[in-house]
């Protein structure tokens, strides 16, 4: 059963970063780096991602996550680049939720 998920979680990424390639823009930098530019879903405000390397954009859009792409980025410029969202509106959209503290010793 874990494998099917992992296989569903995979296949629901490979949408959202394919959906949200669509929607950007590859500008070309003088520095030979490209920036990617796009709006966030949610606020709808500008979203820019400076300094990715041609080669790391190339293994992206071929399949590796991002964080693997592109390991220098912070978190919050991987979320643009995978979900199309600022870090701090996915945050506001989906909080999470308060772990809660369990004592095995209660447990039977």
């Amino acid at each position: 059963m874990p494998a099917m998920l992992d296989a569903d979680d995979s296949r629901f990424r490979r949408d959202l970063v394919e959906k949200n390639m669509m929607r950007g823009k590859q500008v070309p930098e003088e520095d030979g780096t490209v920036t990617w530019r796009s709006s966030c879903l949610l606020c709808g405000q500008p979203s820019e991602v400076k300094g990715l390397d041609a080669k790391g954009i190339t293994r992206w859009q071929a399949g590796a996550f991002v964080q693997e792409a592109f390991p220098g980025l912070s978190a919050d410029d991987r979320e643009i680049l995978v979900s199309g969202t600022h870090g701090d509106c996915y945050d506001l959209a989906f909080p999470e939720e308060e772990e809660e503290d369990w004592d095995d010793t209660e447990l039977p």
